[in-house]
């Protein structure tokens, strides 16, 4: 297990690292996951853009709360708090890397993906100068970019999330206003524009969105 994901609509899933296969038993190295993992969720000086581990089964009836990871080390055993989303932190540390313990799941040979997913850092007001969001999808660009096996991958705009049922709105405030609608799904796409880069342009939220994600383009990439 262990590719670095992004998603993007419609709700697809781009590969952007080699992927590591998981093990129902303590074979997995914690250095397998380490060089998988760390690339993308080291994102630096990206102070704008979060990484996020995650885990999911391929197998339809595992829900992320059932699966279990923990990771057993000279130190003792650490488990890997798995959210009901599949959401978790993987520890990038140094003194495990050297250890390289075993990583062991509750789970099949094979049967989990792990994937990092890219987000915005959450803003707190409901207008944001868009010149603010447009500074975020450039440090998204850029890690998109150093991923040699993506190159032709890019981010061509944001995708805000809000609840599903929520007649939510993001709208663009300043010259040629425009109002974009959430769909069942919650979602919204604003493709990058660069006339929004105006000192006067600002998005306005109708409600705090759950997320904010780049909304990446393969470019015709499998």
């Amino acid at each position: 297990m262990g590719q670095w994901l992004a998603l993007m609509l419609p709700l697809a899933l781009c590969p952007l690292a080699a992927p590591v296969s998981a093990q129902d038993t303590g074979t997995t190295s914690y250095a397998a996951l380490y060089r998988a993992l760390q690339p993308a969720l080291d994102v630096g000086r990206h102070d704008r853009v979060l990484a996020t581990a995650n885990v999911q089964s391929k197998l339809p009836q595992v829900s992320p709360a059932a699966i279990r990871m923990e990771i057993r080390s000279r130190r003792g055993v650490r488990r890997l708090a798995i959210a009901d989303d599949g959401n978790f932190d993987f520890p990038v540390d140094a003194g495990l890397l050297a250890e390289d313990p075993a990583v062991v799941s509750n789970q099949p040979r094979g049967s989990l993906t792990l994937s990092v997913s890219l987000a915005f850092r959450p803003y707190p007001t409901l207008r944001v100068p868009y010149r603010e969001i447009s500074k975020a999808l450039a440090q998204a660009s850029e890690l998109i970019a150093a991923d040699q096996a993506r190159s032709s991958a890019s981010v061509r705009g944001v995708e805000v999330h809000f609840a599903e049922g929520h007649d939510a709105t993001v709208a663009i405030r300043g010259d040629n206003e425009r109002t974009f609608m959430a769909g069942a799904d919650g979602r919204v796409v604003l493709i990058d524009n660069p006339q929004w880069r105006g000192p006067d342009v600002e998005v306005e939220f109708s409600e705090m969105p759950l997320r904010l994600m780049p909304y990446i383009d393969t470019g015709g990439a499998p």
